[in-house]
């Protein structure tokens, strides 16, 4: 209850692409690719809270980048259905070929 989730139209490409310019010299520097891929059916503006969705973006990016040390990052988006809620939610993850987390750790996450 103590953060305010805003809900306006914004354009998800915008809001990825920009984040993205943040690491892109982190990444290239320490010869990491850093790579997206949006899934084409998506709609480039959607409703929800661009701030917080790229506040997400910056830690696990930031994370990925941190941790890896070659290889590639990639940030990928598509969608996703809750028949429950008859909703659609936007799917994002991140993958990296970085140190990862231990098996120990996994459970406490």
């Amino acid at each position: 209850g103590k953060i305010e989730i805003e809900n306006h139209p914004f354009s998800l490409k915008n809001v990825i692409e920009e984040t993205l310019s943040l690491f892109y010299l982190r990444a290239k520097n320490k010869g990491v690719a850093l790579q997206s891929s949006i899934f084409p059916g998506l709609a480039t503006s959607i409703y929800g809270d661009p701030i917080r969705l790229q506040q997400i973006l910056i830690n696990l990016l930031g994370n990925a980048v941190k941790f890896t040390n070659e290889g590639h990052i990639n940030l990928s988006i598509s969608h996703t259905v809750d028949i429950v809620e008859h909703k659609e939610m936007l799917l994002i993850e991140v993958e990296d070929t970085g140190i990862g987390i231990p098996e120990s750790k996994l459970q406490s996450i």
